[in-house]
C-alpha cells in the first residue's frame, strides 16, 4: 500500500540535516516533490513524499527519535492510507 506524506519544506529539510546520508530514510526523503498549495492570501510549500508504507513506517521510527516536527505529518499520512 501506498502512502503520501505531506509536510513543510522546512521540515524536509531539517530531517535531511538529521539523517544519516547512506540511510534508506535519507533516500525515502530524497524522492520528495515540491508542491505549491494555496492558502488565503499566500502560497505553502510542502513536500509530498510517496512512498510505500514500510518506508513511511521507516521515517516515522526515524522521527520520533530525532524530531517532533514531522511526526503529526506521518501519522496523519498512515492513517488515511
Amino acid at each position: 500500500m501506498k502512502v503520501l506524506i505531506e509536510m513543510p519544506v522546512e521540515v524536509c529539510d531539517s530531517l535531511l540535516d538529521k539523517c544519516d546520508q547512506s540511510s534508506a530514510e535519507y533516500y525515502t526523503l530524497t524522492k520528495a516533490n515540491l508542491f505549491h498549495c494555496p492558502k488565503d492570501d499566500h502560497q505553502l510549500r510542502l513536500m509530498r513524499i510517496f512512498c510505500d508504507r514500510k518506508e513511511a513506517t521507516r521515517l516515522l521510527t526515524l522521527v520520533s527519535q530525532i524530531s517532533s516536527d514531522a511526526l503529526a505529518d506521518i501519522e496523519k499520512a498512515m492513517a488515511m492510507s
